[in-house]
């Protein structure tokens, strides 16, 4: 169902481009970006558990969400609708996918000729760590101890500051993005959606993602509420029913990629990897990226303990 939104606050909205893509309440919470060494893998990053975003989407949704709409876009429509003013103005698609029919997993191979239908994995994606800035001093102290602890044990293991403070994923093509860290999961949560999907429930999650076609820029698919319950799905082996929202352009002039924002959130050796491997250069704001890391470094030097030379060296060097 094609719709469109004229009230938008612009709170919650999906950026991307050729490099990646991320989601942000007013700054990212999650950061999807090519990891460009020849290969389909990725980067991604989760930044600190933004307790406002979290309560601003759970009052925003006050219907039931068991209902199965397969045949009832428009309840869905009315269901959610509530939440639609936090997005931009704009094209949206609104689609439903129901549990037995797994419809958003389908894919189909030249294996055989692309005729038996074939279903990805539910795959819940959490970076191993969270991306916040104010650590930063820490996360440079670690990588340094951590590099001659392998150079003692010869193990191999990445070695640069990027790939040992930036979790990797190379299975995306309908991996499901987490919007808040792992950390802040409630197991117990989870075990009570468990219990309502044995007896028979199929409360669905929604997704929030974008695609603009002409230059065939899409972004990964952000969990934008349902955490606890995908992850009950995954325990139970069964695909979980799903609403997603798609943002799509009419235009370049509305696609949305923040530098600025993006800088002032990520490390700087992450920003300056999006940068360094940015394709479409037209796109790129350089000056907005490096506003963004000039904010970024205040921050980091803020929050540092460390105050020797050598740190303070390494960290300048970043930012030039």
């Amino acid at each position: 169902m094609k719709f469109t939104i004229e009230n938008g606050n612009d709170i919650c909205s999906i950026g991307m481009s050729d490099i990646g893509s991320y989601i942000r309440f007013n700054y990212p919470l999650t950061v999807v970006w090519r990891d460009c060494q020849g290969s389909v893998g990725k980067y991604v990053s989760v930044l600190p558990y933004n307790e406002e975003y979290r309560k601003t989407v759970r009052d925003k949704i006050n219907e039931d969400l068991n209902q199965d709409f397969t045949n009832n876009i428009q309840g869905l429509y009315r269901a959610l609708h509530p939440l639609f003013p936090i997005f931009k103005n704009g094209s949206y698609i609104l689609q439903f996918y129901n549990s037995k029919q797994k419809e958003f997993f389908e894919y189909k191979s030249s294996i055989d000729n692309f005729e038996k239908s074939r279903y990805e994995d539910l795959e819940v994606v959490f970076p191993d760590e969270i991306t916040d800035i104010r650590n930063a001093d820490n996360v440079i102290k670690n990588h340094k101890q951590f590099f001659k602890e392998v150079k003692i044990s010869k193990e191999f293991y990445p070695s640069s500051l990027l790939d040992y403070s930036t979790s990797g994923i190379y299975k995306d093509f309908e991996s499901l993005y987490a919007t808040q860290p792992q950390q802040d999961i409630d197991g117990n949560r989870v075990k009570y959606f468990e219990n309502i999907i044995k007896n028979g429930a199929r409360p669905f999650a929604i997704i929030f993602n974008a695609y603009f076609d002409l230059n065939d820029y899409y972004s990964s698919n952000f969990i934008l509420d349902g955490h606890h319950k995908l992850l009950a799905y995954k325990k139970l082996g069964i695909y979980p029913p799903l609403a997603t929202i798609t943002y799509s352009p009419d235009n370049i002039d509305e696609v949305e990629f923040d530098a600025k924002k993006l800088a002032e959130s990520l490390y700087p050796w992450q920003t300056k990897h999006i940068m360094e491997h940015w394709d479409d250069k037209n796109f790129l704001d350089e000056n907005a990226a490096q506003d963004g890391l000039a904010k970024s470094e205040k921050i980091i030097k803020a929050n540092s303990e460390s105050k020797n030379s050598s740190f303070l060296d390494r960290l300048n060097n970043m930012f030039e």
